[in-house]
């Protein structure tokens, strides 16, 4: 979250705006964007759907072959570009992209996690399927794992809802 004082033309409103966002600066985060060459460039700025599009907050560090930041960012789907000394550009080593508003395009990426859905039962089955909105109900591929406490499956999945059951 980023606190900030609010005030409107140039008046203190004696209250703060609070803005949050699905992602934040880590070292350790889970994901790395980079930007090659630009070593003139005085600064440049990573905006997205993650940020509300804000165009100061993830301000990229400088490295030897160009520009860098790490954030942790939630599973899901985003819409991302560089501002390098206030010009937008698309990122030009990702073939994802999204047409945007403004007849050009945005860098799109797309954060997984793994997830392992468990069936504690059913030891006695012989063969357990995992279908759901994730595989368009599939009743053959997703064959789980059989364990001493019942069934599993792991699975790479995008943020957001879904259905399933057990077959």
């Amino acid at each position: 979250a980023n606190i900030t004082k609010a005030n409107k033309h140039g008046i203190n409103l004696n209250v703060y705006n609070l803005n949050f966002t699905t992602a934040y600066i880590n070292k350790n985060g889970n994901v790395k964007f980079k930007l090659k060459g630009f070593k003139n460039a005085d600064k440049v700025v990573l905006s997205g759907t993650f940020n509300r599009w804000n165009e100061k907050y993830f301000k990229m560090l400088k490295t030897e072959y160009g520009w860098e930041l790490v954030l942790q960012l939630k599973p899901g789907e985003y819409e991302y570009k560089f501002i390098v000394d206030g010009k937008w550009m698309e990122d030009p080593t990702n073939h994802l992209k999204k047409k945007n508003e403004f007849n050009g395009f945005n860098s799109v990426i797309k954060v997984y996690k793994w997830i392992t859905f468990h069936l504690n039962s059913n030891l006695n089955a012989k063969k357990v399927i995992l279908s759901g909105s994730f595989n368009d109900w599939d009743k053959n591929n997703y064959k789980m794992n059989k364990t001493k406490n019942g069934w599993e499956y792991k699975l790479k999945l995008l943020g957001g809802k879904y259905h399933y059951k057990f077959i």
